[in-house]
């Protein structure tokens, strides 16, 4: 299955330089319509972002968006303040069946 994902990472702390703990992870795929899933670990950190995260799609459902623009991933990517956090490079592959196992695989 072709798939693009990105690492969601958040700032832990605040030393100079930043420190960062991925805590999520984006996978996208290439189906019709709204073909996105948002995956966080079981942390309180995590769980923290994970509740912002899912007014991106609360946004998408409420404009009556039907599909994903291909720039999906990176206009999320560059938004991203370096103060809150960081999203890693953005992978294409076809490496995994499903969105599943790409968030097990990659958040393990």
């Amino acid at each position: 299955m072709r798939l693009r994902y990105m690492i969601d990472h958040i700032r832990v702390g605040k030393s100079i330089p930043p420190q960062y703990e991925a805590v999520g992870i984006w996978v996208q795929g290439f189906g019709p319509g709204l073909d996105i899933e948002m995956f966080y670990k079981d942390t309180k950190l995590a769980k923290e972002r994970e509740q912002e995260v899912s007014w991106v799609i609360n946004r998408l459902v409420d404009s009556d968006q039907t599909a994903l623009d291909s720039e999906f991933l990176e206009y999320h990517q560059n938004q991203r303040s370096p103060y809150d956090g960081v999203f890693s490079q953005i992978v294409e592959t076809d490496s995994f069946p499903n969105f599943r196992t790409c968030r097990e695989q990659m958040l393990s």
